[in-house]
Formats: C-alpha cells, sequence, structure tokens
C-alpha cells in the first residue's frame, strides 16, 4: 500500500489517537541505515552522538549537500555581527516590547524574505527563503543569544517561539511579518490554541492533501517543548517525507536515522517503522535488501516496544 505523506512549513501528518509502546532510550538501532553527504555532516554527527557541543547554527546548516564548515563558520560571523547590531539597539531602548518588534523586524528584513513550504536553514541564509522551522529557529538562536530565556513550541500543524522576559511572555510568529511580535496574554493564547487545534493555522489546500490518495494517521497528537538541535532534526524529518513521497524509502530511512539522532521523539519513531515496513512490503525490493531491512525492523521493534500492523 503506497501512503503519501504531507509537507508543511514544518512537516504535517494527519493523525489519530491510538496506543502506542515505550521509546528507544539509545541510538544503537537508529543509526544503522545513515549514510553522509559530506564531511562536515558526518563530523556534526559525530560530535552530537559523543555528547560533544556544537553551535547549533552548523547543526541547522548540515541538512543541506550544499553546505560546508567554511560556510557554517561564516554564518556564525555573519549572526555575531547582526546580534552585536541588536545588542547597541537594546540598549538605546527604553521600551522593551518596542525593541522586540525592533529585532523581529531586522531578521525579518535581512533573511526572511520570501516564504516557501519546502526550503531549509541554508536555503534562508543563502537564499532568503524561509519556512516556519527555519524562521522560527533563527529567532531562537537570536533571542537566546540576547539573553531571552525561549521555548520553540511544535505542534501537529506548526512550529512557532515562546520567549520570556522579566516575568512576561511573548509569542514569535516567524511568518506574520506585520502581527509576528504578539504582546498581549489573551492574544498569546488564542494562537497557542489556533495552532494547537489547526484551526486557521493554514488555508484550505495550501497542505496538499488528495482525497484519491492514502493517508497515514500517526498515533500521537504533537504539542511538544523543543529547542534549536530538535528543530535541525525536524529538518531531517522533512527530507524523509519528501523522499518518502518520491518513493525513494532508502533515502527517506537515511534521513529519519538522522532526525532521531538530533530529536528522539515518538512521532519519528513512528515514521521510522512505517518507512521500514513499505520497503519490506515493496515487490521491487530484492531479497538481500529485503533481509537486510527485516534485522532492522526486527531490531527496532524489540527496541523500542512498538507492534507493526500489518
Amino acid at each position: 500500500m503506497k501512503y503519501l505523506l504531507y509537507i508543511l512549513p514544518l512537516a504535517f501528518l494527519s493523525f489519530a489517537q491510538k496506543a502506542t509502546g515505550q521509546s528507544p532510550t539509545t541510538d544503537q538501532d537508529i543509526a544503522v541505515t545513515t549514510a553522509f553527504h559530506s564531511n562536515y555532516e558526518a563530523s556534526l554527527f559525530e560530535k552530537v552522538r559523543a555528547g560533544v557541543p556544537v553551535n547549533p547554527i552548523h547543526l541547522l546548516m548540515a541538512a543541506s549537500p550544499e553546505a560546508n564548515i567554511e560556510k557554517g563558520n561564516e554564518i556564525v560571523l555573519e549572526l555575531e555581527g547582526l546580534l552585536r547590531y541588536l545588542e547597541t539597539k537594546k540598549n538605546k531602548f527604553k521600551n522593551h516590547d518596542k525593541f522586540l518588534r525592533c529585532a523581529f523586524n531586522k531578521v525579518q528584513q535581512k533573511y526572511l524574505r520570501k516564504f516557501e513550504y519546502q526550503t531549509d536553514f541554508y536555503n534562508l541564509i543563502d537564499g532568503k527563503e524561509f519556512n516556519c522551522l527555519s524562521g522560527t529557529a533563527l529567532y531562537a538562536y537570536i533571542f537566546d543569544q540576547l539573553g531571552y530565556s525561549s521555548i520553540i513550541k511544535e505542534t501537529d500543524y506548526h512550529i512557532y517561539l515562546l520567549i520570556y522576559h522579566e516575568g512576561r511572555e511573548y509569542l514569535i510568529e516567524s511568518t506574520d511579518k506585520i502581527g509576528g511580535v504578539v504582546l498581549k496574554q489573551d492574544e498569546i493564547e488564542q494562537r497557542k490554541k489556533k495552532y494547537t487545534t489547526g484551526s486557521g493555522a493554514l488555508l484550505e489546500g495550501q497542505n496538499g492533501i488528495s482525497s484519491q490518495q492514502s493517508q497515514y494517521h500517526f498515533s500521537v497528537k504533537v504539542d511538544n517543548q523543543v529547542n534549536i538541535q530538535h528543530a535541525a532534526g525536524l529538518q531531517y524529518y522533512n527530507l524523509a517525507i519528501q523522499h518518502f513521497n518520491d518513493l525513494q524509502y532508502d533515502k527517506a530511512l537515511q534521513d529519519i536515522d538522522k532526525a532521531i539522532l538530533l530529536y528522539p521523539s515518538q512521532r519519528l519513531y513512528e515514521f521510522k517503522l512505517l518507512t521500514l515496513h513499505t520497503l519490506l512490503r515493496g515487490k521491487s525490493i530484492d531479497e538481500k535488501a529485503k533481509e537486510y531491512y527485516k534485522k532492522i525492523y526486527a531490531s527496532f521493534l524489540r527496541s523500542s516496544g512498538y507492534l507493526a500492523k500489518n
């Protein structure tokens, strides 16, 4: 059976509540299919697995085959320049709310010029194209460096940023150029509800759903607090879905393994099982490859506690 999955600003798939097992606690059975497109990407994942601190900008850049250490360092220096400018502005503003709008607008003007559903952080920097995932990750980095406490919120439909300062909560919506800094608590709560339920989060028809294709319904509803490394993992999740929809299941499996290494979460584990299950049901797969994926599938089931649904 072919399933059709969908990419949105953050890749979104239809959900239905069902019982699930426990998540894997180690990466022993996660990275078995992983292949890296560059030494840059491989070295970053090696550091992550070893617990070595990595600048999150490099992790966000790594998903693109065009990225390298020189480009990553160049962007880190470029953002340091932007941060020095914003620090100077911050010290001049007596009204904190006005500074937030100033910082928000400066990032919009410099980087967030064209909205695209299927893009990544590299294209945000290099081509000024962004979606809610890459835009929110950039704002999280900027405000973290400016000394704010921040939380990236991942939902079924969307991803956005909450920041905290002097006992107040603010919502940053990267895709809203006009009203992207939400100051009033009642409006913040309204937006949270909208993002969680999906009501008004997308215009009808934007999700590309075709009623003539089978949809996969996940067993979990997503409303998670994540960090920038997790956001980097979600970029690989988006890539995995693109490859899955293109019937390139082996590439999807490689991408989802990378996603899990950066962000071990229920939805990603379930997507890996779906990809393996689809690979094993394919008619074109040879026996040697089938045995290989069977071993991965069985091992992952044992470690995760999932039960496959035939």
